[in-house]
């Protein structure tokens, strides 16, 4: 005799199967279905997931019957994956990861974690690790995580919830590049603005740019490369460009790097303004001719949880 099973039958069977499957944080059915696929054997299963061989047979039953097929091909000594299996494991491994994602994010969620991106270069801004260090100092029970990530990773890492605040370095009411697409729906905090000037060797002829940027015309300049972001090196080589200056791209193109560049070479190097000092013989000198200024950002996307609203605040309060 036939059984027939009404429409909201069915849907209420597929709910039970998706609560049976979110409340197990764990994915446990899935893990031990990817495991019997991976060693071919519900015995050494078993005991790489310290549980008894019942057990794990009785929960791969329970998965297939939810499912409603079969996983696993029994044989005497061995058991394979069903075509059904094949289909379905790639999708097992991504739940399980995905698991894995949502447990991290509730971890961090719960113990208020705050997740900062930094650009990899801006360990050697002396405002950039101080801001980070006395905010360990006025808040230790805060748990804290910074990453290096590079300027466009960073715009991304916001927009998909890996980090909670980016700290870089934008230019100041400069045009947007039209290579890097437009960031939108994030919102900006500066920190400090400094003028970009030069660094010169101490003993180089054109030590007097300060009061004229144009003695820079025929000169090697040693300028930043598009790891500080395409809009600001963009924009510093249009300026270097347009009062006659040729443009050096050191091998290294990080404000560091170049000016230590600049300093093997012979060469004048554009100076950020960030650094904890210049290297050797360079010193810093100002341009205000170039009429280039950059900016320490804090970036945010969307709702912030209570400790990047702390950080904020902090950061604002100094």
């Amino acid at each position: 005799m036939s059984v027939f099973r009404s429409p909201i039958a069915k849907f209420a069977n597929l709910g039970r199967i998706w609560l049976w499957m979110v409340m197990d944080l764990e994915a446990r059915p899935y893990r031990a279905f990817v495991k019997v696929a991976e060693t071919g054997s519900f015995t050494r299963a078993a005991e790489l997931l310290h549980v008894s061989q019942p057990a794990l047979s009785a929960q791969i039953r329970e998965l297939e019957r939810r499912l409603g097929f079969a996983l696993f091909d029994r044989h005497s000594r061995r058991v394979s994956l069903t075509a059904d299996g094949h289909i379905f494991i790639d999708r097992a491994k991504r739940l399980i990861i995905e698991t894995e994602w949502l447990n991290q994010s509730a971890r961090e969620i719960r113990d208020n974690r705050l997740r900062i991106g930094t650009a990899h270069h801006s360990g050697t801004f002396a405002l950039r690790r101080t801001l980070i260090e006395e905010f360990i100092r006025a808040n230790p029970g805060i748990p804290l995580a910074v990453s290096s990530r590079t300027h466009a990773q960073l715009f991304e890492d916001l927009r998909t919830g890996v980090i909670d605040v980016a700290i870089t370095l934008e230019l100041v009411d400069g045009d947007h590049s039209a290579v890097e697409p437009k960031e939108v729906g994030f919102d900006r905090y500066a920190v400090e603005q400094r003028a970009i000037g030069f660094a010169l060797p101490e003993d180089h002829t054109l030590a007097r740019c300060a009061t004229d940027a144009t003695m820079v015309s025929g000169a090697q300049i040693a300028t930043i490369s598009r790891v500080h972001g395409i809009a600001l090196a963009e924009a510093v080589a249009r300026r270097i460009t347009d009062l006659g200056a040729a443009l050096v791209y050191p091998p290294e193109g990080d404000a560091q790097s170049l000016v230590r560049y600049a300093e093997v070479m012979g060469l004048i190097a554009i100076d950020l303004g960030w650094l904890d000092g210049l290297p050797g013989r360079m010193a810093p000198v100002a341009c205000p001719g170039l009429g280039l200024a950059t900016q320490l950002e804090l970036i945010t996307f969307g709702t912030q949880r209570t400790a990047a609203q702390d950080f904020l605040s902090f950061a604002h309060s100094q």
